[in-house]
């Protein structure tokens, strides 16, 4: 065939027929290898590659075997960063998610397997330098909530020994309704004056640390909910829980 020869459609079909059901043996798949190494496709190859592989669905055999050929493969630090890339901010939608968790329903591939040591230390570094945004904190948050109430059977979370005395006092004091456990961005409030825009947040003994102040996780989540809701605050300790 001569280099740079177009090929109309009626011929490439003919000999895509011709080559149908024929199988390159072992020698011709590592010469054909060898032959495309190193080779880089130009960026409107790539699309026209795209173009005609769209649509097609791969067979439940097809796609085994093209599993069981990347096994023992490792790939160089360039490639990995290459498929980073490459996968960076793609986003899938709410069809494709929901293909791939009934793909994946009922799978338990790790069942019954351990990390060994040095995998374990790698996924430590890994996630020592992972932060996550404060949007995926509250997409976690929530996501926790929802495994509670459908699986668990859990409405609300542990209400502290005083805590229901203590909200129905303030009800009475002040002569409001306040509403007890109300959910709001992954997190759940002691007692929420709605009308006045107030949080009363009943303070156990594990709200605080070691020196008796407030926990870095506790003020993390008072700032975010008044963020929210540009509320007032009402911190009360439990003088009982907290003296012990």
């Amino acid at each position: 065939m001569i280099k740079g020869t177009i090929h109309s459609k009626e011929t490439k079909k003919k000999m895509s027929k011709s080559r149908l059901g024929k199988k390159h043996s072992k020698e011709t798949k590592i010469k054909i290898g060898l032959a495309n190494k190193g080779s880089i496709h130009t960026e409107e190859t790539k699309r026209k590659i795209s173009k005609t592989k769209k649509g097609i669905k791969l067979t439940k055999e097809h796609r085994r075997k093209i599993g069981l050929g990347g096994i023992g493969k490792i790939h160089s630090a360039e490639t990995k960063k290459k498929m980073s890339l490459a996968h960076l901010g793609v986003i899938f939608s709410k069809k494709h998610r929901r293909k791939i968790g009934l793909a994946n329903k009922g799978k338990k591939p790790f069942l019954g397997k351990k990390h060994s040591e040095i995998t374990k230390r790698k996924l430590s570094i890994i996630h020592k330098e992972k932060k996550h945004s404060k949007k995926s904190l509250q997409i976690m948050r929530e996501s926790q909530i929802k495994y509670m109430k459908e699986v668990k059977n859990i409405n609300v979370p542990s209400i502290g020994r005083n805590e229901k005395q203590i909200l129905d006092n303030i009800e009475k004091e002040n002569n409001i309704k306040l509403l007890r456990q109300y959910s709001v961005i992954g997190y759940f409030l002691d007692g929420y004056d709605e009308k006045n825009n107030v949080v009363y947040e009943i303070n156990e003994i594990h709200h605080f640390d070691f020196n008796k102040t407030y926990t870095n996780r506790h003020i993390e989540r008072k700032n975010n909910i008044i963020k929210h809701l540009k509320c007032i605050w009402i911190d009360i300790k439990d003088a009982v829980e907290v003296s012990k």
